[in-house]
Order: structure tokens, then C-alpha cells, then sequence
């Protein structure tokens, strides 16, 4: 791991998600990119800007914006402040999507934070959602300061088989080698001729890692099964691909990827 990108925003979850970070580039040696991504105000459309200004409008929106900057840059200067962590900021203005999934073709991890009650700005479902399906490298959800799984903590796995499911379970290999148990869980059939949880098992035995496989019956609601097992398990860590039917899909209907975002209790590594 050499590279980890960190959504910078004035919001509840910042301070957690730079310390979660941090102990990430600590583990692995890597290097930490923060970006925040400003409103563009001279593209119409874009759903963070406020339309177009001029004159006095846009000088003041611009005196706000450079200072909710300067207090998120602050909060993360006194974070890394004495740590033994590289870090450069990128500041960029358009859709956070876009910008997010250009920089994290480079990128080992994306740090976010789940769902707030804000649904404003760049902490509510839109944004979660729209930059999850356009992510271009892993989402590390983070939920506490020093994840658990950085240490000797549970995984668990989930698995259906689905590509998204696959590259999920490769992103987290690196945190399954330091891990003290793995179980592999697969609700429902996994379509035929996909692998299924024993084959992850198999997979994972070839560079030393043990893993239990549970399968249980659906009952369809997914997100609120994950959360039973995952605490019954005692998960320091969910892995799973997102939106493995289609964001707008799961939107709709509700879904594995669109619970695990609103929840707060386990870190989740996604992947799409």
C-alpha cells in the first residue's frame, strides 16, 4: 500500500477518517493524499453549486468557502502535527465523484466516512452513493480512529460471487494476512458457475490465511442480515463489493451496499 487518499470536508466525520488514515499509512508505510473538492460555481448543473455568481456574490462565496478550507486544513495540520506520515493536499474544484475516481486510478484506499444525518454537502446519501459507484480504487468506511483490523482483529467476508465481491476480497488481503480469524459468509446460492465461499477459503489458504465459510438462507433484507451475523461474529472489519445490482437498483429497492453506508458500527471495505 502506498498511497491513500483522504476526503477533506468540514463535517462530523473528518477527524475520525484522518486518524483512521494515519494508522493505515503508519502499518503500511504508505503516503496520504488529502483532497477536498470545492463547489464549481461557473458550471451550471453541478448539483454542489449554488448557480451561477458574480461580483460581490461569488467574492463572497469564495471568502466562505477559502474559510471553511482553512478550518478543515487546520484540524488535519494538528492531526499530523509530530506523526511520521507524508502528506500533500490537493485542492480542486467540480463533481467530488469525478475528481475522486480521476485521482484514485492511482490510489490504494479511499478514506470516507458512512452516512451522516446531513444530507447536505458532501456527508449525505447522494454523495456516499455516487462516490461509491464511481470509485476507481477500495473504500475504507471508517468508524473509529485505529480500526481493529490494522491489528489481529475478525473479518468477515461477504461473499455472492459477483466480480465486485472479488476485487473487494484482493484489497483486503493485506489486512486478512494480519488478521486473527476470517469467516467467509455467503447468503443465499451464489450464482452457478461463480465460485462459492469454499473456493475463497481454498484461495486464501494459499498464502497461509485459515477462514471458517457459513452460508445461511436469505431472507430478503441482506443489510439487516449482515449486521445480525457481523455482530454476532464480533466483525472489526466487513468486506464486500458495492452495488454488485446497480446503484439505482439498490436505491430503490434498498440494499446490501445502501445499509452497510447508513450503518456505524463496523468499518467496511468496499470495492465496485
Amino acid at each position: 500500500m502506498r498511497r491513500i487518499i483522504v476526503h477533506a470536508f468540514d463535517d462530523a466525520g473528518f477527524e475520525t477518517r484522518m486518524e483512521a488514515a494515519m494508522a493505515f499509512a503508519r502499518t503500511y508505510d504508505a503516503d496520504l493524499t488529502i483532497m477536498h473538492i470545492r463547489p464549481d460555481f461557473t458550471s451550471v448543473g453541478e448539483p454542489y453549486a449554488a448557480g451561477l455568481f458574480t461580483g460581490a456574490a461569488f467574492a463572497e462565496a469564495e471568502e466562505r468557502l477559502k474559510a471553511d478550507e482553512r478550518k478543515f486544513r487546520e484540524v488535519a495540520d494538528r492531526l499530523l502535527k509530530g506523526e511520521d506520515v507524508t502528506y500533500d493536499w490537493e485542492i480542486r474544484s467540480g463533481l467530488p465523484e469525478r475528481e475522486f475516481a480521476r485521482e484514485g486510478v492511482l490510489g490504494d484506499l479511499l478514506m470516507l466516512s458512512p452516512l451522516k444525518d446531513d444530507f447536505s454537502g458532501q456527508a449525505g446519501d447522494t454523495f456516499v452513493g455516487r462516490m461509491l459507484a464511481n470509485a476507481t480504487c477500495p473504500v475504507f468506511m471508517a468508524v473509529s480512529a485505529r480500526p481493529k483490523c490494522l491489528d489481529d482483529g475478525r473479518i468477515l467476508v461477504l461473499w455472492n460471487g459477483s466480480d465486485e465481491a472479488g476485487r473487494a476480497l484482493r484489497a483486503a488481503l493485506p489486512l486478512i494476512d494480519r488478521a486473527s480469524d476470517v469467516r467467509i459468509l455467503s447468503i443465499g446460492d451464489v450464482p452457478a458457475g461463480r465460485p462459492d465461499e469454499k473456493d475463497v477459503a481454498s484461495y486464501l489458504s494459499r498464502g497461509g490465511a485459515k477462514a471458517e465459510t457459513i452460508k445461511v438462507p436469505s431472507s430478503g433484507k441482506i443489510g439487516d442480515q449482515i449486521l445480525e451475523e457481523a455482530g454476532a461474529y464480533g466483525a472489526d472489519l466487513i468486506v464486500m463489493g458495492a452495488y454488485g445490482h446497480g446503484r439505482l437498483q439498490e436505491m430503490l429497492l434498498g440494499g446490501a451496499t445502501q445499509s452497510m453506508i447508513r450503518q456505524h458500527r463496523h468499518p467496511v471495505l468496499f470495492a465496485h
